[in-house]
């Protein structure tokens, strides 16, 4: 199942149940009715999802108080920065003061009287008088500025100190509050995974009753037999389109299946629906796929029009040994299947169609638009208990 989450490693690894195709085991899981799954799911989905945006909001908080912090704490330097300064600014001002203050005293032992003997001329006596007074006001105007720069400074580094506390107090609640949606979160989640996986083993149990080969049972035909299928045997696990399995689980970030899956032996033979050229390859993990290759069809008529076809082939227990480029025919193998880390062995296999071709002109992610690869070839395999979309049955 391409594009399948992590969250089923433990499904994937559940291999051996592919080589029991005709073991039934008796399965409690198959007392819930999909509906009722698929309720559970939705319902625990939509907890994870509120509990997620909590956690995500109260890790935007901590991160404001930390950068409220960090501003605080340059706040904090800095007003060291211009305590240390000031303090030698002060210095310098005490030292004027104490000048001043011992020029006053000294002119203070001496009477008003031998000053205007002393002064050569009144005007000169008045100057002194002047200097004197002005000396006072600077006594009074360098204490007022120590008075205040020392209010300031010591308001402001208390301030600067009830804030990190403050933030720090704060950091603390939101830290254990987000520890607690943490936890709940954590929960949720491994219940909700919990029933993924139920439901995951589920589809995959589905048809292990009644898989055969070609000529062993029904073939059903297409409404265009234009291909081969890719294998001999097995059964069809999950059809093409909106299937349960992509409804319940949003597998495909809310696409369809844009193929369908083989449930078969690991080291089963895949093998190419038609003649073509190897167009691209890749190996594991890309992107959900595994090891795949990709073969772009010798042109054929559809409704009278020349269509380009590209069939894909994922989750192969190996890289391809074909190369791009390289020519295959109908029935060439195009390699072995395998699985993947997330997922039970299977081969997936997708059609996409060129985008030139495409009657509404939309393209999608891959050389073409993606169509339902059972209305190109004949169902030679089992299809029991097979999760369809009701819209794409056959």
């Amino acid at each position: 199942m391409s594009g399948g989450f992590n969250i089923y490693k433990q499904v994937g690894k559940i291999s051996v149940f592919f080589a029991l195709f005709f073991l039934v085991v008796p399965n409690p899981i198959h007392s819930e009715s999909t509906a009722q799954i698929i309720e559970k799911v939705d319902t625990l989905s939509e907890q994870r999802l509120t509990l997620q945006v909590e956690v995500d909001t109260f890790a935007a908080q901590l991160k404001f108080l930390e950068e409220q912090v960090a501003k605080t704490n340059l706040k904090i330097e800095e007003n060291n920065k211009l305590i240390i300064e000031n303090q030698e600014k002060l210095e310098i001002e005490q030292k004027k003061l104490s000048e001043n203050l011992r020029a006053i005293y000294e002119e203070g032992q001496v009477s008003l009287l031998e000053n205007i003997v002393k002064a050569n001329t009144f005007s000169d006596f008045v100057d002194k008088n002047e200097y004197l007074n002005f000396t006072r006001a600077s006594i009074k105007s360098t204490a007022d500025n120590i008075s205040a720069i020392k209010f300031k400074l010591t308001k402001a580094k208390k301030e600067l100190g009830e804030a990190v506390v403050q933030n720090q107090l704060a950091k603390a609640t939101i830290e254990k509050q987000k520890a607690e949606k943490e936890t709940t979160l954590a929960k949720v989640t491994e219940e909700e995974m919990k029933i993924r996986e139920k439901f995951a083993l589920r589809l995959t149990k589905l048809g292990t009753g009644s898989p055969y080969c070609k000529t062993d049972g029904v073939s059903i035909k297409s409404k265009y037999s234009l291909f081969t299928f890719p294998t001999d045997c097995g059964y069809i696990s999950q059809g093409f389109g909106n299937t349960e399995f992509a409804s319940i689980d949003r597998a495909y970030n809310g696409a369809i299946h844009n193929g369908f899956d083989i449930g078969v032996n690991t080291g089963t033979p895949i093998k190419s629906i038609g003649k073509g050229t190897v167009y691209a390859k890749g190996t594991s993990p890309s992107g959900g796929w595994g090891n795949w290759v990709m073969v772009k069809m010798d042109k054929v008529k559809v409704d009278n029009k020349d269509i380009d076809f590209y069939a894909l082939y994922a989750h192969m227990v190996l890289e391809t040994h074909l190369k791009v480029g390289e020519r295959v025919d109908n029935g060439t193998i195009t390699g072995f299947v395998g699985g993947t880390p997330d997922w039970a062995p299977h081969l997936h296999f997708s059609l996409f169609i060129s985008s030139s071709n495409w009657s509404d002109g939309t393209t999608g992610p891959y050389p073409g638009n993606v169509v339902d690869p059972l209305d190109y070839m004949d169902i030679p395999i089992s299809t029991v208990g097979t999760d369809w979309d009701p819209r794409y049955a056959h």
